[in-house]
């Protein structure tokens, strides 16, 4: 069985992928906290600026409200697919004639069409990705075009522990993304920048958490000053983060 079909499998099969693992729920302001927020605004904003009038393909939209948001936000025409079928099934209400299309597809297999944008959230480290960005880039993406990504980063150490304690949220065939697999990204494509978010701010997240009610305290602004400070004077923590935005393109 080949890692796209594990993937599929374990979506279709296990109910604890479909919901929150425990850590969202035990330690919810890391995620909910003024730094995850900047950085999940962020990914949406930097693809919603670029699909205004244009075409955009979604890999791995899951239930669809990424695909959904963008779809009430601009006039884009989006094609929003998935692996699983089950997720797939969830987004049948949220389709919209000619605007907004969801479809099963493996992002790893030959797609058809052009498109001016392609982006996911959270789909990268599921597959086998340099192969399958390369040939998206060269099939698929239009001149001019753009790949937008918000993905994990799998130098944080806090990160990796949590990988390591919680594997029944994760597949077994999950793979953040490296500091070799970022130089890949800056070596393979011109145009490639990335913002990364949750360094300070995931412990302080945690520490917070059974402290304050409210996501935004602080505890978790300071530790969003304190990523934005670190983003800002040292380049050399920057693949330490929790998670990234991560963006390619020439224009």
């Amino acid at each position: 069985m080949q890692r796209s079909d594990r993937e599929r499998d374990a979506y279709d099969t296990h109910d604890n992928l479909q919901g929150r693992p425990w850590v969202h729920r035990v330690f919810s302001h890391i995620f909910a906290g003024p730094n995850a927020r900047y950085g999940e605004e962020l990914f949406f904003n930097t693809v919603a600026e670029r699909i205004q009038d244009k075409t955009a393909l979604e890999l791995g939209c899951g239930s669809g409200g990424v695909a959904a948001r963008l779809a009430q936000q601009t006039n884009a025409t989006i094609l929003a697919t998935d692996i699983s079928p089950r997720q797939i099934d969830q987004t049948a209400s949220l389709a919209i004639s000619g605007r907004l299309e969801f479809r099963e597809l493996n992002a790893e297999d030959a797609i058809d069409d052009s498109y001016d944008v392609i982006y996911g959230r959270g789909v990268l480290h599921h597959i086998d990705f340099r192969q399958a960005l390369e040939r998206l880039a060269n099939d698929n993406l239009r001149a001019g075009g753009a790949m937008v990504f918000r993905e994990p980063l799998g130098a944080n150490v806090l990160g990796a522990a949590y990988r390591l304690f919680s594997k029944d949220d994760h597949t077994d065939d999950e793979r953040p993304v490296t500091r070799a697999d970022l130089s890949w990204f800056k070596e393979t494509f011109k145009g490639f920048w990335y913002y990364p978010y949750g360094l300070a701010s995931l412990p302080l997240g945690a520490m917070s958490s059974p402290v304050f009610k409210n996501p935004d305290n602080p505890l978790t602004r300071l530790g969003h000053r304190l990523d934005h400070r670190a983003l800002r004077h040292v380049a050399l923590v920057r693949p330490w983060f929790r998670a990234a935005v991560l963006v390619i393109d020439p224009a």
